[in-house]
């Protein structure tokens, strides 16, 4: 069974710092966020690792005795992060503490206030599920950062299209002005090419790119992708649960006694008409990943077109405002 799933925060995938880690480091990152997650531990924040684990992610044997990885999780306390949760903006650092037992050759590590409250609430603030497990098959720094934006937008064996600028790609990305990787034509070749390639053939998502220009420059990306990662799991089952609607969804009915993955009375709390339940879920499977966001974008539509609840009338002007509203989006820290 792969209980090795990280539901990440979308503000943490969005997230920019001040500074860059290794593709190893990273991946210890994730994983110290999972551990986290399962522990739940809201006095201490704590995640625990052995040393063998950590030496196992970090790759390079020349700096993986127990001085070298002091030394890395010393660096997660300084590199500083920015963030959104929920409608506030976050600064933070990867880690706040670490205690290291030689009785046990364990580290606990402590995380920030606000990033330990982003990994309790994900289910409410918006978060992508990453399995960890597959995405350690990647050697690219970069390949797991771009993977990150598009499992925001990835809907299981279906095809999207996602357009980013490049800015924000490389505010993700971490790569600084004035940098190598700041000049475009780097960029493309040692960043967004590899990282493309890499995700094609390790991480189950097929993807293409297209470039956009602007005034002769190539100002956007836009990504066309299909992701066959499933989104949602049954842990006791190691399997994917497949929402029923995406199957003749628009022949489908849904009702109180739907399936679990729509609620009906979840629609209901946030004054969605019957009407238009069919046509939401179509458009927002996924709407338990961003239910702040579209609390809000009922409370926008209703208070400008006046009504009482959301319906054929008014849904057009609802979607538009929830697509703008989408934590995932939102990206200017």
């Amino acid at each position: 069974m792969n209980n090795e799933i990280l539901f990440k925060p979308n503000g943490l995938i969005l997230a920019t710092s001040n500074n860059t880690i290794t593709s190893s480091e990273y991946k210890l990152y994730d994983t110290l966020l999972q551990r986290c997650q399962i522990t739940k531990d809201s006095n201490w924040r704590k995640a625990e690792i052995t040393r063998d684990e950590i030496q196992g992610l970090i790759k390079d044997k020349s700096k993986n005795n127990l001085n070298d990885l002091k030394k890395v999780l010393e660096n997660f306390m300084n590199v500083k992060i920015r963030f959104k949760l929920g409608t506030k903006h976050v600064g933070a650092t990867l880690l706040a503490e670490y205690v290291y037992d030689e009785n046990t050759d364990v580290f606990s590590c402590s995380m920030s206030e606000n990033v330990f409250t982003a990994l309790m609430t994900y289910n409410e603030i918006g978060y992508s599920p990453i399995d960890l497990k597959m995405v350690r098959q990647a050697r690219g720094f970069y390949t797991q950062k771009i993977y990150g934006l598009l499992r925001l937008w990835s809907r299981h064996n279906e095809t999207i299209n996602k357009t980013y600028t490049v800015e924000v790609i490389k505010d993700i990305c971490d790569i600084f002005d004035g940098t190598a990787y700041d000049m475009y034509g780097n960029f493309k070749k040692k960043v967004l090419v590899p990282a493309l390639k890499e995700i094609n053939e390790k991480l189950n998502m097929k993807v293409e790119y297209k470039e956009i220009k602007k005034i002769r420059r190539v100002q956007e990306i836009e990504f066309i992708f299909t992701d066959y990662e499933p989104r949602k799991y049954d842990f006791e089952k190691d399997k994917l649960i497949e929402p029923k609607e995406v199957i003749g969804l628009d022949e489908v009915a849904i009702t109180k006694d739907d399936i679990d993955s729509i609620d009906y009375m979840y629609l209901l709390d946030f004054k969605l008409n019957e009407s238009i339940h069919t046509q939401f879920i179509k458009d927002f499977y996924n709407f338990k990943e961003h239910s702040i966001s579209v609390q809000t974008a009922s409370e926008k539509t209703l208070s400008a077109l006046g009504g009482k609840t959301i319906n054929k009338r008014n849904y057009k002007y609802f979607k538009t405002t929830l697509e703008n509203l989408i934590p995932s989006i939102d990206i200017n820290l």
